[in-house]
């Protein structure tokens, strides 16, 4: 393993791994499962980069991830059990195809006593939570109920079971707006102003709301 990079130190070159990678993912599945270099690279120099820059000036997710890894190349390099370089897109001199290496079936020797199974509950809970607050973070703190969803679809559910976490949420949960209202402390609903007359706290499936996250106290 000699070829790979050095990771980012600390706990924030953590976050800027784990946000670039989940912009990655995301990208990949609404681009139909390969993307090229050139157009990944113009998708997160339009997201927001994880950790602000001090001052009004913003930084992009693509300048964050030039500043911890160097370039593009090197941070697949890095990440190289997730993705995968190949030549069948974008063959010109400069650009490369990426996309999600296949992942390793399940192990099928968990537990199920009731016991794991409350506790694979809750740590899907965290899961869930996890992944609303790194979209809404990738969003630049508000993020669109529509867009989360395909977020959640494009990310595996806490089982490992070929299950989108979407799907994880929908059997748990109900709906999306049942699980932000129940971690009311951390998250935000924002009505929709085409909605005036409908009540947030219920937002109906049929139409689109804001999320945001909470101060913390």
């Amino acid at each position: 393993r000699g070829t790979k990079r050095t990771p980012p130190k600390g706990d924030v070159g953590l976050q800027v791994t784990i946000h670039i990678e989940k912009l990655v993912k995301y990208y990949i599945s609404q681009m139909g499962g390969e993307v090229s270099s050139r157009d990944l690279g113009r998708y997160l120099a339009a997201n927001n980069a994880c950790i602000p820059v001090s001052g009004n000036t913003k930084s992009t997710a693509l300048q964050e991830l030039k500043d911890n890894f160097g370039t593009l190349a090197s941070f697949f390099d890095y990440k190289n059990d997730v993705f995968e370089r190949s030549g069948s897109t974008d063959s010109s001199e400069f650009g490369f195809g990426i996309k999600l290496k296949a992942s390793n079936p399940p192990s099928l020797t968990a537990s199920k006593s009731p016991s794991s199974e409350k506790q694979g509950n809750l740590s899907g809970e965290i899961h869930l939570e996890s992944l609303v607050k790194e979209y809404i973070a990738a969003s630049g703190g508000h993020a669109m109920s529509r867009n989360l969803g395909r977020y959640l679809a494009a990310n595996d559910s806490s089982q490992g079971n070929n299950q989108t976490a979407l799907q994880q949420l929908k059997d748990e949960f109900g709906s999306l707006a049942n699980f932000l209202n129940l971690k009311e402390a951390i998250f935000s609903l924002v009505k929709d102003n085409s909605h005036k007359a409908s009540d947030v706290s219920v937002p109906p499936s049929t139409y689109n709301f804001g999320v945001t996250m909470k101060a913390p106290n």
